[in-house]
């Protein structure tokens, strides 16, 4: 399958205009971000790039955060690994978890080891939000629980949920070559536990309710979906989400409690967000 690199040159190379400009680029589609010194480079299948509609969100982000210099090329799959084995560095989370891919060396002294193929699927550690969504579930006590992974990528927290204990694993990815991907990882990490599906929230709807729910996509996504994130968590359960910046927090915050959710904490790194909510045993409100 071929892909599509697009590179970025902001003129501005500040850290929130990056963060902005990536966060833009996700939402639109783009799932592998490599950032380098003076560019960012974003990545996706050949078949779903959109020419016009990217066009048209640089012309908006000129707006925002200024010119931005960018260039598109084709790369056969084969290049996107190699890329990969120069650029993956293993990643490091709480001093308890190691994420490496394949041609990395497993590290004993790390109790939990996830093992990724990380191709073009969004979620390898690397990234601050992925990062927060680790740290937080490692703080949890996930053995006997059913969760459900929205937007699950490279298949990265149902993985980490079923080495935590979880026993049963529902992971969810609008993108089939994201599903794909993901299956190649569950399979490499040993995992049996978790159902891999390609749709969106809209198949929730009969799926019964979860003990956790993880929700790493965007800003936009969150607030419309956070409803039927709602209605699949089970009383007291919980939601995990992230993928937004902190100054996004009232707005993901405000949608919740909308919702029915009570706040139960947050964590911030490098200006993205991660927000914890309970469902309450009982709705305070219709």
């Amino acid at each position: 399958m071929e892909h599509i690199e697009l590179i970025c040159r902001p003129g501005q190379n500040r850290p929130e205009i990056r963060e902005i400009l990536t966060a833009y680029l996700a939402g639109a589609g783009f799932q592998g971000f490599e950032e380098l010194e003076t560019e960012i480079r974003c990545y996706m299948p050949a078949d779903a790039f959109q020419p016009e509609k990217i066009s048209q969100i640089m012309d908006h982000l000129a707006s925002l955060i200024g010119p931005v210099q960018w260039e598109i090329s084709t790369l056969a799959e084969k290049n996107w690994n190699e890329e990969w084995e120069k650029n993956f560095p293993p990643v490091v989370i709480g001093e308890t978890c190691l994420i490496r891919a394949p041609f990395h060396k497993t590290q004993e002294k790390y109790p939990v080891e996830i093992v990724l193929t990380p191709k073009m699927s969004f979620g390898t550690g690397h990234h601050p939000s992925t990062a927060l969504m680790v740290s937080g579930m490692l703080k949890m006590d996930l053995s006997g629980k059913k969760v459900l992974d929205m937007g699950c990528g490279t298949g990265i927290l149902s993985i980490l949920a079923e080495k935590r204990g979880a026993e049963e694993v529902l992971a969810v990815d609008n993108n089939e070559w994201a599903v794909e991907n993901a299956l190649e990882n569950l399979n490499i990490n040993r995992c049996t536990r978790t159902e891999l599906v390609t749709g969106d929230a809209s198949l929730l709807e009969g799926r019964g309710v979860f003990d956790l729910v993880l929700a790493n996509i965007n800003l936009n996504v969150i607030r419309e979906d956070i409803p039927r994130y709602f209605r699949a968590t089970r009383p007291d359960g919980q939601l995990l989400t992230s993928g937004f910046f902190t100054r996004n927090r009232e707005e993901v915050t405000q949608a919740a409690l909308q919702a029915g959710y009570l706040e139960a904490g947050g964590n911030e790194k490098d200006g993205w967000m991660a927000l914890l909510f309970t469902r309450p045993v009982r709705v305070l409100h219709t």
